[in-house]
């Protein structure tokens, strides 16, 4: 039975993994970000303009109407902490020479993308967030001197993710933006289906 956020269990606890999905051929390229050594890890995420600035229509000297239909401009916001070199590159669409030189400039063009977000309920129920196309980018990159007093600890870099509308042949998906789900059931598997995911397994969300 599909399930819903409510008032005493809405509350999202944790932001354990995150899963991408790059289009750049016939078969999204596909990998997680979920906290193992030396392949990055999650660490806040906050999507923005879900909801749309209602629109006043004035007649016969009243608020007669608000137009109100759809959604914002929806962004992602991500603070990943040590993402591979390589894949970061992948997510942002980042050149490289064959001897493993990053560049970046004005033929820089980030690749069609999606994410899946995993969470939890305060029961351990998993909860997926996921914008279903869009865009990643990283505005800027820099470096701090380390204080020999102190102990090193290292600070997520920034992400953005700029949303667009779905086009899929799923009448269920497309014309969307967002996506939420709970729970591992079918609904989890429908939606990392409509995301391109063909693996024999969807990875399932680790007990609480």
């Amino acid at each position: 039975m599909a399930q819903s956020l409510t008032l005493h269990s809405g509350i999202l606890y944790g932001f354990e993994r995150l899963h991408v999905f790059l289009y750049t051929g016939s078969t999204p390229e596909y990998f997680v970000i979920e906290g193992k050594a030396g392949e990055g890890g999650t660490q806040k995420l906050e999507i923005e303009g879900l909801s749309k600035e209602p629109t006043t229509v004035a007649a016969s000297d009243i608020t007669y109407y608000l137009a109100r239909k759809g959604v914002g401009k929806v962004t992602a916001n991500l603070t990943l902490l040590d993402v591979p070199f390589e894949r970061e590159n992948l997510m942002l669409g980042r050149k490289t020479t064959t001897d493993g030189t990053s560049l970046i400039g004005k033929e820089t063009e980030a690749p069609e993308a999606a994410f899946i977000a995993e969470s939890h309920l305060d029961d351990g129920t998993p909860v997926y967030i996921s914008v279903l196309r869009g865009v990643f980018r990283r505005e800027k990159t820099g470096a701090d001197s380390i204080d020999p007093d102190e102990e090193f600890k290292p600070e997520g870099a920034e992400y953005v993710f700029t949303a667009q509308t779905l086009i899929s042949d799923d009448k269920d998906f497309n014309g969307n933006t967002v996506a939420t789900h709970i729970g591992d059931d079918a609904g989890k598997e429908h939606l990392f289906t409509v995301l391109g995911f063909e693996k024999p397994t969807i990875p399932a969300a680790p007990a609480k």
